[in-house]
């Protein structure tokens, strides 16, 4: 569903957003509990998401939802971080862990 999805709304939990957010996927977060708003927050500040606080208001659900659709900026930032997100490879990661503790003994 990401791969055709251009944007995501969701209640913030870390599988749906950390998916986006390899996905290169904008999101609209409307978070219920404190994790949760922890990760919209982050979101936000890093330009990949829109937090809505809670009860947001039809207006609020709106206006977030068109900035959602319609902010290149956003879309940017959020393909911009998935680039980063791509290039870190797990395995690479492992190699560089270990070869440090190595040389350390």
């Amino acid at each position: 569903m990401l791969a055709r999805a251009s944007g995501v709304i969701s209640h913030g939990g870390s599988g749906i957003t950390q998916s986006a957010f390899a996905a290169g996927r904008p999101q609209l977060l409307l978070p219920l509990q404190f994790e949760a708003d922890l990760t919209a927050h982050a979101l936000e500040a890093l330009g990949t998401g829109i937090r809505l606080g809670l009860s947001p208001t039809g207006e609020s659900l709106a206006s977030g939802f068109r900035r959602l659709i319609d902010d290149v900026t956003l879309r940017d930032q959020a393909a911009a971080w998935a680039g980063l997100v791509a290039e870190r490879r797990p395995a690479a990661s492992l190699d560089t862990v270990v070869a440090e503790c190595c040389a350390l003994l």
